[in-house]
């Protein structure tokens, strides 16, 4: 399985990150806290959704959503912030992206907005 949107369980979830995120002779113990970091989130997620599903329902849930969003995006920034490619390295970036989550017009302009910026420059609003 390659693309993220035919996914039907953690597993296959975890098996897609580890083949494109992970390198493949990591030492174990690595690999362990890897896997335990990546159900760790899914364990958290869960609740989340749980305890907004419990609070309010579906609306409940869309504003979670909403919040994770705005977290995802926020550490996106910060990350981008942190790492300096070239532009060559950063449509390298965005075709991994685009394989494992196809994205709209506007995500992928944002994208590219965050890997061409300068560090100076202040990190543009997060998409909506």
């Amino acid at each position: 399985m390659t693309n993220v949107q035919d996914a039907r369980s953690l597993a296959e979830m975890w098996a897609m990150f580890r083949a494109g995120a992970i390198p493949p002779h990591v030492p174990d113990y690595q690999l362990d806290s890897m896997r335990d970091a990546f159900y760790g989130g899914a364990w958290a997620f869960s609740l989340l959704l749980t305890h907004a599903l419990s609070r309010g329902g579906a609306e409940g849930i869309v504003k979670m959503l909403d919040t994770l969003h705005d977290e995802i995006n926020d550490h996106t920034m910060a990350t981008v912030r942190a790492v300096r490619i070239s532009s060559d390295e950063a449509e390298k970036v965005l075709a991994i992206v685009k394989h494992g989550m196809p994205l709209t017009e506007t995500e992928e302009a944002y994208i590219r907005t965050l890997l061409a910026r300068d560090d100076d420059e202040e990190p543009p609003n997060a998409v909506q």
